[in-house]
């Protein structure tokens, strides 16, 4: 604290004790300074807790992988342009407020996934989780890769979920593989041949 009274009539202010008379005013004074120096320590913690806040909404606004944030009741309460670009036909406003268990991509072994991120968070582990979504009507899915972490928070907690697309890696992985299965064949044949 920057300013408490000690017992000998002495005020300690930032770390120096300094001994007054004891007298109505000066403990006005004293009782004043201290008022001060706790609102002056609350209005920083405040502007600082601001500052951190409009820091992690431009990182998340301008971040290219999809992030949303998730109340512990599974209500969206944040989403970036990525997410909005994810779910066709809606946009932050249409997001913002619905469940994410109401989204019907999100179901069977990809609904059991979810759930499994978000009780591993609350224990604290981030690990990635790959979930593969697929889309009513498509005959293709979307595999993301995602990592959830719990926030917690004097009102309740809340989830951060960072999501990146992994289809492409996936499908490169099956071209490999595809690839390789034709060079064994090749091989096989050329080996064949050379008998």
């Amino acid at each position: 604290p920057l300013v408490s009274a000690s017992a000998r009539h002495g005020v300690l202010f930032a770390g120096i004790e300094v001994q007054l008379r004891a007298s109505a005013d000066e403990a006005l004074l004293v009782g004043a300074a201290a008022l001060f120096a706790s609102v002056l320590a609350s209005r920083n913690a405040v502007d600082e807790a601001q500052r951190a806040e409009a820091r992690r909404a431009s990182m998340v606004k301008l971040n290219p992988a999809l992030f949303a944030t998730v109340g512990e009741d599974g209500i969206l309460l944040d989403v970036n342009p990525a997410f909005e670009r994810f779910v066709p036909g809606k946009t932050g406003l249409h997001l913002i407020g619905r469940s994410i268990w109401s989204f019907e991509t999100l179901v069977g072994e990809a609904r059991a996934k979810l759930d499994a991120a978000f009780a591993a968070a609350r224990a604290g582990s981030s690990e990635p989780v790959e979930i593969d979504f697929v889309r009513p009507g498509a005959e293709l899915g979307v595999s993301l890769e995602m990592r959830v972490h719990y926030v917690a928070e004097p009102s309740g907690g809340r989830y951060d979920i960072l999501a990146l697309d992994i289809g492409s890696r996936r499908e490169a992985q099956r071209r490999q593989a595809s690839l390789e299965v034709q060079l064994a064949d090749a091989r096989r044949l050329e080996a064949l041949g050379q008998l």
